[in-house]
């Protein structure tokens, strides 16, 4: 799987043969449930598809399927979670799950209800009143692992079973590093320094694309907003809490700042 290259390709009334990714009308994932897979292996559909992935020798299509075969199950998007097997795996998901949402999900021009045109090559839909161009939203989000002394700041948001780093989403006109020092302040009241870039993450729930980073913080003393945050403590990295499962970069920024403790 790792020899597929991205790409973008309308195929409408055609035999597509390659692997395929389905989805339902609701926009829910279609897992084969002989291989535990959302790829269907090698097959020839003939039906409105996308080529979204492509190798050598094969090609990743997405498409809908009305009439659901008996060894498929659809999943809601999140349940996929447990299926995926790499953070290839996710890359691949997330990249076919947005593309699907976005081709058959957004139809409408925002400024004047116009019913958009069918997507183009280059992933744009335009509106034939306006003439706007319309491209697929992707909504920058920081996470940001805060260190001081021996210890990582962990929080436990509301709704979650675990603790993981501190999050938020990019505001306009606010750089990546800007909303680091202003999400810990706002959701803890630490004030933080010496950032440094971790990496970053595709997430399709539903368009986000996760920036990790590490900092320091000038001090210790934790002021949760509890509208966001149920508790936030510092740990040690002998008594972790439970903290994000694999595949997530949270999981991979927490495990990385721990080597930075002594």
């Amino acid at each position: 799987m790792r020899d597929f290259n991205a790409c973008f390709e309308i195929c409408l009334n055609q035999k597509n043969t390659g692997k395929h990714i389905f989805f339902d009308n609701q926009g829910n994932i279609l897992l084969d449930g002989e291989t535990n897979s959302f790829i269907s292996n090698d097959m020839t559909i003939k039906s409105d598809a996308y080529k979204v992935y492509e190798s050598k020798t094969s090609a990743i299509f997405i498409s809908q399927q009305n009439e659901i075969k008996s060894n498929f199950i659809c999943l809601k998007q999140r349940e996929i979670l447990r299926y995926l097997r790499d953070e290839y795996d996710l890359m691949i998901y997330s990249r076919a799950a947005q593309l699907f949402s976005w081709v058959k999900s957004y139809n409408y021009c925002s400024t004047d209800g116009t019913r958009l045109s069918s997507i183009n090559e280059d992933l744009s839909k335009s509106c034939s009143s306006c003439q706007k161009s319309i491209f697929p939203k992707i909504s920058p989000c920081i996470l940001v692992a805060v260190l001081s002394d021996e210890k990582i700041l962990l929080a436990k948001h509301l709704n979650t079973p675990f603790f993981t780093v501190l999050a938020g989403f990019v505001e306009y006109g606010e750089t990546l590093e800007e909303c680091v020092v202003r999400e810990v302040y706002e959701e803890v009241g630490i004030k933080v320094h010496d950032l440094k870039y971790h990496g970053s993450q595709t997430w399709p729930f539903p368009n986000q694309l996760m920036v990790g980073f590490i900092a320091k913080a000038y001090d210790t003393e934790i002021k949760p907003d509890h509208s966001e945050i149920e508790s936030a403590e510092w740990f040690d990295k002998s008594n972790l809490p439970t903290i994000p499962p694999r595949l997530s970069l949270s999981r991979s920024l927490i495990e990385k700042a721990l080597n930075f403790l002594p």
